[in-house]
């Protein structure tokens, strides 16, 4: 059984590879029509996961507990510039995953890969995680009388002990984190940017033209200038 996810990703990478195919840019036109059966069913495909996701949006509606949730689908169900716009929701949501889920767990990968390489540097990270986590929380659970001094615990759920505001004391771990971006960045070059105007990067100008222009993360992270 094929999750949300992987047919949300999946979809959209079958039109990337349309938009981006022979035919569709020597024929700009034929991007808008759906002609042979393959394209047919990616349409389908399309407004299918657009209509699953639209029925998400209306549970999440009637559910009375809904906005004890707090998460991303319930923040943009009671921002005022999305609530009544279900089109706008489901853009929304199509986003999240499109920006967010690819890009993350090959960040994570890539951080795992440079640990893995130098292990050191992993040992710091446990050690941190549980000097600013697991022991706050042991203090926490004997002060409050549900564990006893000198108690061995081994059951302790680590994703369950952390929080957004608590995260923020792995300042070791962040610095990690931010160096696997900067050594092997998720995304390699930018999307298109336009110049609107003339403006100077240094000793570069750059001008106003017609084409989009993209910036290369990987090289600029390398760039011993910058």
């Amino acid at each position: 059984m094929r999750s949300l996810y992987f047919v949300i990703q999946q979809t959209f990478a079958d039109c990337l590879n349309r938009i981006a195919s022979p035919l569709t840019l020597i024929f700009p036109f034929l991007r808008n029509m759906y002609i042979l059966p393959y394209e047919r069913e990616i349409l389908a495909n399309c407004l299918e996961v657009r209509k699953t996701i639209q029925q998400v949006v209306d549970e999440r509606r009637r559910d009375p507990n809904a906005k004890e949730r707090g998460d991303f689908l319930q923040i943009i169900l009671e921002d005022e510039t999305t609530k009544d716009n279900n089109e706008l929701i489901v853009d929304e949501c199509l986003t999240f995953n499109f920006a967010g889920g690819t890009t993350s767990s090959v960040a994570g990968q890539n951080l795992i890969y440079l640990l893995c390489k130098h292990p050191h540097y992993f040992d710091q990270i446990r050690k941190e995680i549980d000097e600013q986590i697991v022991q706050p929380y042991l203090k926490a659970q004997v002060a409050a009388g549900t564990l006893a001094p000198g108690q061995v615990v081994s059951d302790i759920e680590l994703l369950d002990l952390l929080t957004f505001d608590n995260s923020g004391e792995l300042t070791f771990f962040q610095q990690c984190y931010n160096e696997a971006l900067r050594i092997q960045p998720p995304v390699n070059l930018s999307s298109l940017v336009k110049v609107m105007q003339e403006c100077k990067c240094d000793t570069v100008t750059i001008r106003p033209d017609k084409i989009g222009r993209a910036t290369s993360e990987l090289q600029s992270h390398h760039d011993l200038v910058c």
